[in-house]
């Protein structure tokens, strides 16, 4: 604000009344994992995913197949605006405050502190950097009031970023060379037979080894497929299907 002639002070505001700290989430939605229907998406997966083949081509068939029973099965959603802290008597102490009994506006600050310090203290308890808890460090970020920002998404390729590489540089090209190295790896795609054991096609016992290894809580991949969706095919004919 600006400033009042012939004064030397800024305008101070203050606000009067209750102050309930709001806190404005993120605009991501996120899958609640906890209130998901695994059996019934498991049941569901393995009933429509015999009629995918399992080749490489239909990668996107398999992805949209996940996507869309995950949608069925589990809540996808996030708080816009919500209080820290809020619970049954916080709710009806407000209530009342709002009906006229302003006696009860302390109270109700009071629990709510009393619930973010319980809550609080549980999560310090429970830290445990070891296996890089999501939790430990999303607390971290919160403490040191890191804002979250949301990422945006790129559609550059690493070709892209290698031929501007080439672009910028001043290194003279040379298609000759461009052309042997092409030809090298043509050659060298054809002697990789079945015979290497890195070339061998993957057992069943071998994915469902993989699938068992996964971590659950760890952030989706570019194809934006978590690990507790995988992991809840482990039980079911699904991983049959998908190494046949």
């Amino acid at each position: 604000m600006n400033d009042f002639p012939n004064s030397q002070h800024r305008t101070i505001l203050i606000e009067i009344g209750l102050q309930i700290p709001l806190i404005n989430s993120t605009p991501y939605p996120r899958w609640n994992f906890n209130k998901a229907a695994w059996e019934n998406y498991a049941n569901e997966l393995n009933k429509c995913i015999r009629f995918i083949p399992p080749t490489r081509s239909n990668y996107n068939r398999f992805l949209g197949l996940i996507t869309a029973i995950v949608k069925k099965h589990m809540p996808r959603v996030y708080r816009k605006l919500y209080v820290p802290g809020w619970n049954e008597l916080s709710e009806n102490l407000y209530r009342e405050y709002m009906n006229g009994n302003i006696d009860v506006a302390e109270d109700l600050l009071i629990t709510l502190d009393k619930s973010r310090k319980k809550k609080c203290n549980k999560t310090m308890t429970a830290l445990d950097f070891r296996h890089s808890s999501r939790e430990a460090w999303s607390l971290l970020k919160k403490l040191g009031g890191k804002q979250h920002t949301r990422r945006k998404d790129t559609s550059i390729s690493p070709n892209q970023v290698a031929n501007h590489i080439v672009n910028v540089s001043r290194m003279p090209s040379s298609k000759r060379h461009t052309t042997q190295i092409r030809k090298r790896f043509t050659d060298f795609k054809k002697q990789c037979t079945q015979i290497y054991e890195l070339c061998a096609p993957y057992s069943e016992a071998e994915i469902t080894t993989a699938l068992k290894d996964l971590k659950p809580g760890k952030a989706a991949g570019p194809d934006g497929m978590h690990p507790e969706f995988l992991i809840a095919m482990i039980d079911t004919d699904s991983i049959i299907l998908v190494y046949m």
